[in-house]
């Protein structure tokens, strides 16, 4: 039979509210020998609270939610870890959603994490819409977004800047002579890789060369996706002779590609990544990419969210706001110079 707070009353001779303060760890009006007795009897018969019931008579829940796009990819790992880290110190639990880059499921899971009564909500944004952080913003929740900026939102957004790590990524293959520079994207209907592609075309434009759209192809954030958009990339007429990938897990399935179309990376062709993942440092040949430090998008994240629940409980703010996370170029062995033999044998 499952204990209650009752039976832990009844057990102790004592009230439901003394035993309530002992759970709260409010006991400075109670004997230090009552509360031995409770905490004793609590452990004893195993007895654990009702974290739904605890938080509608406390108001809080001491549960955060986490939505991300994919889990599984290491960027998202890491700085689910770094979170849940961050949140365990500060006595809180974290509870992981996969949106799988759906808007329908991450809305699903928005839903599900109101119903727990957790106190707030971090997600990285799959679309454009606004929907998710709409219906956060209507249910009172606390929540932070990380990647870009909803208008009139009244709580907190981490941003990153994608568009100038696209530009950082572009401009360093630029600068090593490359003319014909491919473009490995995540899909349109992504702000972060809007936003990424943006900063592809800047660079160009900025360094006074034209956008061409036979360069531009689509992959899925996944390795595989990579893969095919290498595959895609090397059977133009003219190949690229450099290919930017909108995150390190394509850019690992180009460097696949490459390799197995009978081509080296980066004699024949230079990869940059984004995302930093430490997958990338270990490979062959090591990874040029873009980082964004996952314990600073965390450390942002968290203190931005706790500031959002101390004002929806009223509380003392006592963490300030988080503007942004710059970007920086992480130069490795995966792109170098131009090899214009290559270009004149395509």
């Amino acid at each position: 039979m499952k204990m209650t707070i009752k039976d832990i009353a009844r057990l102790c001779d004592v009230s439901v509210t003394t035993v309530s303060r002992v759970l709260n760890n409010k006991t400075d009006s109670i004997g230090r020998e009552t509360v031995a007795r409770i905490r004793e009897k609590i452990e004893e018969v195993g007895y654990r609270p009702n974290s739904v019931a605890r938080s509608m008579i406390t108001g809080q829940s001491h549960t955060i939610g986490l939505v991300v796009p994919d889990n599984s990819n290491p960027f998202f790992a890491e700085l689910a870890r770094s979170i849940e880290d961050i949140g365990y110190a500060e006595g809180y639990s974290v509870i992981l959603c996969n949106s799988d880059y759906s808007v329908k499921k991450e809305l699903a899971y928005v839903d599900a994490l109101i119903a727990r009564q957790i106190d707030g909500i971090i997600y990285i944004s799959t679309g454009q819409s606004g929907d998710t952080s709409r219906k956060m913003q209507g249910n009172g929740v606390a929540f932070v977004e990380v990647g870009h900026n909803i208008v009139g939102s009244s709580f907190g957004v981490v941003s990153i800047d994608y568009a100038k790590g696209g530009f950082l990524a572009t401009s360093h293959l630029i600068g090593l002579g490359h003319k014909r520079i491919g473009c490995i994207a995540g899909g349109i209907v992504y702000t972060h890789s809007e936003q990424r592609l943006d900063g592809y075309k800047n660079a160009l434009e900025t360094a006074g060369m034209e956008s061409d759209p036979r360069l531009i192809v689509s992959g899925d954030f996944r390795l595989e996706g990579g893969e095919r958009a290498m595959q895609e990339l090397l059977a133009l007429k003219e190949p690229p002779s450099a290919v930017f990938a909108f995150n390190d897990m394509m850019a690992l399935g180009a460097i696949r590609a490459v390799k197995a179309s009978g081509f080296r990376v980066p004699e024949d062709i230079s990869i940059v990544g984004y995302d930093n993942i430490g997958f990338g440092r270990v490979i062959d040949p090591p990874l040029t990419t873009i980082d964004h430090p996952v314990a600073a998008v965390a450390d942002a994240v968290m203190n931005l969210l706790f500031r959002n629940i101390m004002k929806k409980s009223g509380l003392p703010e006592n963490r300030s706001e988080f503007q942004g996370i710059e970007p920086r170029l992480i130069i490795r062995e995966s792109a170098t110079r131009r090899n214009p033999d290559i270009e004149q044998e395509a």
